[in-house]
Parts: structure tokens; C-alpha cells; sequence
């Protein structure tokens, strides 16, 4: 497939009637898209809240947090740069119905973050939605989150990159499911993604707007009453229309299995084969034209989950893909380890690792990295509403085209307060 744009005499010619779709359809097939998920999430809400009103409990689970931070580097550049000071509040409140079947949840943070910088200011939202429903063979469940957020937080995780100052980003994401008992020991779950990204004031950032739909099938058995395995079939497809085009279809198998040996010791593993199909628009010379590549890789999974007396431990490795802000489809390595030890009745010591691999799938050089954190911290439980908490954290992360790493040292007090739970039952 070619397009090829005449830049000096504004013309474009179109050599796939599927591209001329997606150009010309981009303006009204958003709002189609949320008609239907309002239309879905409005007929699983009328089907079970009526249910839930004959015998159901309510609650309301207020809270706010109070953050204190010093960061040395909190951009994670190599550039010249300042320390800073911030404050972060954090409201919000937690909102459910529950009855034997039905679980209804809904959860609301307004974040305010303030720094001596004022040009790391942001104030952002979260809303959160999901809703499960159970019948004696099936399981009906649905996530919904809207957040508006900074690329300050976003893109440490994403690609590592900050822009200079931040950019606000837009993010729709929903994902319904639905499982079905074949058996007792048999099961089968098929589920769907949607996400929508915008970043409303990019600018030159590189940034770009997104769309990923994504389905996935999962079969899972019950080998013995300890051991389950499990085969899993996936799809996505990530579209990006800011600027030059550029499309990405990633899709696989995964084949693994749970064991438990004891109430408190558990292990899965999965493996499984990737394949990634991309297709951008390049600038050359003047002209658009559309290139495309496809390439196969492996993917895997480790987690393991271990509880002592006082002391639990939890340990991943795994590899993905994941599709960043930038349009590229990075293959990720991640190995992560949390620890955390009771050192008295009120006192809880926590240990958290992270390591990180990340090249891309899509191009080469400028995104391929390795990341690292180490945040060790406490919790003193004073009340039985309130905590506060203490905490140090040292990132570095390198980029391969980089001469040096960079690297971050950050120290936090956080004050957390659960306003007392309010329930109500009918």
C-alpha cells in the first residue's frame, strides 16, 4: 500500500481505498465508538442494578493522601538540570455495591502536584469503573478508566524520554470480558480492549495521538487440584493519524500453567510465540510514501509468589510488547522484585526493585534502553485510619546511543488517611 503526497502542489494520491477510509472516517467514527460503549455499559448497568437493590450492601470509602518529595533528576536526563521540591494531594473516594452475584465499583482521584518549578506543575483526574456479574456458569465483567494526566509521570514508563516541559495527555480505556464455565474443571474467557490516546498541546514533542484494539481468548484446566494450565490467543492493532500514519499489528500464542504448592506458595509460567506487522509513513525527498516491515520474536512469563510469618514475596520476569507514545512497538524485558517485611504491630518495612530491557521492534537506536530502580521505604501504621510513610528511591537508566546514564535520587514522606468507611445494607 502507497500514498504518495505532493508537497509543493498540495495533492495527494491514494492507491489503497483502506487508507482513504481511515483519513476521511477519523472525524465521525470516534464518537460512534463511545455511543456504543455508552450503550454497553448502560444496558450491564440496567440489567444488574436492579438485581442488586433487592440485597445488596453500599459503601463509600473517602481518603486522601499528602505526599512530600525532593528529586535531584526528575526528568531522568542526562541534560543539565535542577533539583526540586514538590507537594502532591491526593483526594479521593471509592464508591461500590455488592450483592451475592454483582460487584459494582466506582473510584474518583483529583491529583494536585506542585513544585519550586512551576513548569512541572499539573493538576490531574482518574475515574475508574468496573462492574462483575455472576450466573452459574458465566462471568460478566467490565473495566472502564478515563484519565487525564502529565507526560511528566507517563513517559518514564513509556519510553524513558521527558519532554521539556510537560504535555497533558487524554486516555480512554475499556475492556469488557466474558467467561464461561465448560465444566467444573473448564474454562473459557474471551475479552476485548479499546484505548484511546490524545495529547490535546503536542507540539513538537513527538507525541503522537493513538487508538489500540486489542482481543484476546483464553481456555484454562484443571490438570489437578493444584495445577491448572492454560492456552491463550492474542491480537492488537495500534493506529496513529498525527502527522505521517503509522499502523502496528502485533498478535501471539501463549501456552502455560499455575501451581500451587501451598496456601501461601504459588508459581506461573508461560510461554508462547509473537509476531509483530508494522506499516509507517516516511518523508522522502518531498514525498510520502508508506514502508512496511514484519518480524517474529518470543515471549515469556515468571511470577512467583511466596508468604512467610512476617515477610511475603513477590517476583516477575516476563517479555512483551508494548506500543509507546512515540509509535513504536518496543519488545520489554522486565524482571521486578517486592518484598515486604512486618517488623512489629505498626511497623511494616517494604523493598521494591525493577529492572527494565527496552528495544524496539519498529526501528532501532533512539528508544532501545535499560532502566533500573531500587526504592526501599517504611510505614508506620498510627492509627487504624492513618499512615505515614518514608521511602528512598535511586533510578538510572541508559540509553544505547547515550555516551552516559542518568541517574535520580528521590526522598518521600507520605501521609495517607482512610476517612471511615461508610456502609449502608438492604
Amino acid at each position: 500500500m502507497y500514498i504518495v503526497n505532493d508537497m509543493y502542489n498540495n495533492k495527494k494520491t491514494y492507491t489503497s481505498k483502506f487508507t482513504v477510509c481511515k483519513e476521511y472516517t477519523n472525524e465521525w467514527h470516534q464518537p460512534v465508538r463511545w455511543i456504543q460503549f455508552a450503550t454497553t455499559l448502560l444496558l450491564f448497568v440496567a440489567g444488574t442494578v436492579p438485581r442488586l437493590a433487592l440485597s445488596a450492601e453500599y459503601f463509600a470509602e473517602p481518603y486522601l493522601e499528602v505526599q512530600e518529595i525532593y528529586d535531584d533528576n526528575i526528568r531522568l536526563t542526562t541534560q543539565k538540570h535542577d533539583s526540586t521540591y514538590g507537594t502532591i494531594i491526593k483526594p479521593g473516594i471509592n464508591l461500590g455495591i455488592r450483592s451475592q452475584n454483582t460487584e459494582v465499583n466506582l473510584g474518583v482521584n483529583l491529583i494536585t502536584e506542585k513544585y519550586m518549578r512551576k513548569n512541572l506543575d499539573t493538576d490531574d483526574q482518574l475515574l475508574r469503573f468496573d462492574a462483575l456479574h455472576r450466573t452459574e456458569r458465566s462471568k460478566y465483567a467490565i473495566e472502564y478508566e478515563f484519565s487525564r494526566d502529565s507526560s511528566l509521570r507517563t513517559e518514564i514508563e513509556d519510553t524513558g524520554r521527558v519532554s521539556a516541559n510537560t504535555r497533558r495527555r487524554k486516555r480512554s480505556y475499556v475492556h469488557p470480558t466474558w467467561g464461561y464455565d465448560i465444566t467444573n474443571e473448564t474454562n473459557i474467557e474471551f475479552g476485548m480492549e479499546y484505548t484511546d490516546t490524545q495529547y490535546p498541546r503536542k507540539g513538537n514533542s513527538g507525541l503522537r495521538d493513538s487508538t489500540v484494539y486489542g482481543a484476546n481468548a483464553v481456555f484454562t484446566k484443571m490438570w489437578t487440584p493444584t495445577l491448572d494450565y492454560f492456552v491463550e490467543l492474542y491480537a492488537n492493532e495500534y493506529n496513529s493519524v498525527t502527522g505521517l500514519n503509522i499502523n502496528l499489528k502485533y498478535y501471539g500464542v501463549n501456552f502455560g500453567g499455575t501451581k500451587t504448592l501451598s496456601d501461601t506458595f504459588s508459581y506461573t509460567l508461560s510461554a508462547g510465540l509473537q509476531r509483530t506487522n508494522s506499516e509507517a509513513q516516511v518523508l522522502t525527498g518531498g514525498i510520502v510514501r508508506s514502508v512496511g516491515s514484519s518480524s517474529n520474536g518470543f515471549a515469556f512469563s515468571a511470577k512467583v509468589d511466596k508468604k512467610f510469618e512476617t515477610t511475603t514475596v513477590s517476583a516477575l520476569l516476563q517479555r512483551n510488547l508494548q506500543p509507546t507514545s512515540r509509535g513504536n512497538l518496543n519488545e520489554r524485558d522486565e524482571f521486578r522484585v517486592n518484598v515486604k517485611q512486618r517488623l512489629t504491630e505498626i511497623l511494616e518495612a517494604t523493598l521494591q526493585t525493577r529492572v527494565i530491557q527496552q528495544s524496539a521492534t519498529t526501528q532501532t537506536g533512539s528508544n532501545d534502553r535499560v532502566f533500573y530502580s531500587v526504592e526501599p521505604g517504611i510505614t508506620w501504621k498510627v492509627t487504624r485510619d492513618l499512615d505515614i510513610s518514608g521511602a528512598y528511591r535511586y533510578r538510572n537508566q541508559k540509553f544505547d546511543n547515550a555516551s552516559s546514564s542518568a541517574t535520580s535520587n528521590l526522598f518521600m514522606i507520605l501521609f495517607h488517611y482512610n476517612v471511615p468507611r461508610i456502609s449502608v445494607a438492604r
